[in-house]
């Protein structure tokens, strides 16, 4: 009976692992463009998003909203974007925004984007100006 438990709660955390690590995949990794630059700017580029999400998280966005800006950086810029992607009014947590954001720079060696997903849909793209 112990083994039948160990079992399934063990099929259980894998099932759960697996459905996390997939939720955090990019929805799309830009395959052209600027890259992250050295270990550095790259961690240069993760405290640039948590400033950017303390500027623009813990705040109500409509359906559709977005907040969207260029941020200076010693590789070039990045343009950081957060868009509601729900017909709903949500509210983002600066730390939601961030791990939407770091989720680019990290798995992306030329930032991402999602412009697919229900709920909120981040861009993280660096490069020389921004659009």
């Amino acid at each position: 009976m112990h083994l039948n438990s160990l079992l399934l709660v063990t099929s259980a955390l894998t099932i759960s692992q697996a459905a996390v690590a997939a939720a955090a995949e990019p929805a799309y990794c830009y395959k052209t463009g600027g890259f992250w630059g050295t270990e550095d700017q790259n961690v240069e580029a993760r405290r640039k998003a948590q400033e950017w999400c303390q500027t623009y998280g813990n705040a109500w966005y409509g359906p559709g909203i977005q907040a969207k800006s260029c941020v200076d950086y010693s590789n070039g810029k990045i343009m950081f974007r957060i868009k509601n992607g729900l017909d709903t009014v949500q509210y983002l947590a600066e730390d939601t925004c961030w791990l939407e954001l770091f989720t680019y720079i990290l798995d992306c060696n030329r930032g991402g984007m999602n412009d697919t997903w229900a709920g909120w849909r981040g861009r993280a793209d660096p490069g020389t100006g921004c659009d």
